[in-house]
Formats: structure tokens, sequence, C-alpha cells
């Protein structure tokens, strides 16, 4: 089949507060708001071959109590029928799902897990089968952009102060979601938070 890849655009990603927003298929929505202490991943990867189009992603972080939350999402559209599905899972900490590692100059990318309607951790519309995701890949030089800072966060009794850097660029993705493989257009941020110290 000769297909054309829709690369999904970058969702930024704001210090200490950043909204994880997945658009799912006819109208539904998963939103995350996070607030993560040293690290927030995010990785998306696209399939469109101008009627179908398969959209999937993940994201991990950190918060201040130390626990590490990872989730991945993927959604289905079909323009023709009108046929479409999503699913949204949280994962246990430890797992490699969502892998996005700095290799000097280079970014190594990972997105591995299946997602089972029948999982209490997961929510799910028109999916009765598990989803296998499988996808690895690296950064290119499409789309690039970095920021360097300092900030400030608070919560009830506490407040923190870091340095931060973050990341965007477009990704080469290869591997499969179920049995589609791709082309798969990809994006990615990273944020990262260091220095971080306590002051009250």
């Amino acid at each position: 089949m000769k297909i054309r890849v829709l690369v999904t655009g970058l969702l930024g990603c704001t210090l200490m507060a950043a909204p994880l927003v997945h658009s799912a298929p006819m109208g539904d929505r998963v939103q995350q708001v996070i607030k993560y202490k040293s690290y927030n991943d995010s990785l998306w990867a696209s399939f469109y071959d101008g009627n179908v189009s398969l959209n999937v992603s993940g994201n991990v972080y950190d918060d201040f109590s130390g626990a590490v939350s990872t989730s991945l999402y993927a959604g289905y559209y079909n323009e023709a029928t009108g046929d479409s599905w999503f699913i949204s899972c949280n994962f246990p900490a430890g797992g490699d799902e969502v892998s996005i590692k700095q290799v000097n100059e280079d970014w190594i990318l990972g997105l591995k897990g299946t997602l089972d309607p029948a999982d209490g951790n997961c929510i799910a519309s028109n999916v009765t089968a598990p989803v296998v995701i499988d996808l690895s890949g690296h950064d290119t030089n499409d789309y690039r952009s970095a920021s360097a800072g300092h900030g400030k966060s608070m919560s009830p009794g506490e407040s923190w102060k870091y340095a931060n850097k973050s990341y965007q660029f477009s990704a080469d993705i290869i591997g499969t979601v179920n049995s589609m493989d791709g082309p798969w257009g990809g994006s990615v941020s990273t944020s990262r938070n260091y220095n971080i110290q306590k002051i009250k």
C-alpha cells in the first residue's frame, strides 16, 4: 500500500506543570495534568494514508514523592467508514514502555507495551482485544528546538527551585502497532530539571 505520513505537531511542555492532552477520535479526549520533579518525557508517532489514521503516544515522569508514572495511548479513525477506537493505559513504575535516552548528541527512542481493555488501569472505547505497540527510533533534524532556564515550584508547605533544559525534535520511527507497520511520523518532547533544591 502506498501511504504518506502525517507528522504530529509537538505539544509544549511548561515548567513543573505540563498538560499532556491526547486527541482521540470522535471528540473523545483524555487529559492529564502533570507536575514532575526531574524529568517529563513524551513521544508521539502517527500514521495516515489519506483515509486511516492511527496515533500513539507515551509519557513518563517522576513526581515530588519519588513515584514514576507511565502512560500509553493509541487511537484509530477511518474517515471513510467513521469507525474509531481509542485506549489509554497507566503502567507501574520500573518498566521501559517509554524510553527517551540521550547518547552523546543522539536520542534513542522506544515506545513498547500492551494496552489491554480488560486491564483496570486502562480506559478504552470500541476496543475488544489488546493493542500491542512495538516502536523504536531516533531523532532527526527535520525539526529541533531547545530551551533552558530556571524555575520554582510551590506546594502546600514546600517550595523548590531548579534549573531546566527542554528539547523538542522530530523523530524517525519504525515498528508496528498490532499489524500496522507504518511508516510513522514522530515527535518528542523532553524536559529535565536539575540542581533541584528544597527551599522551604
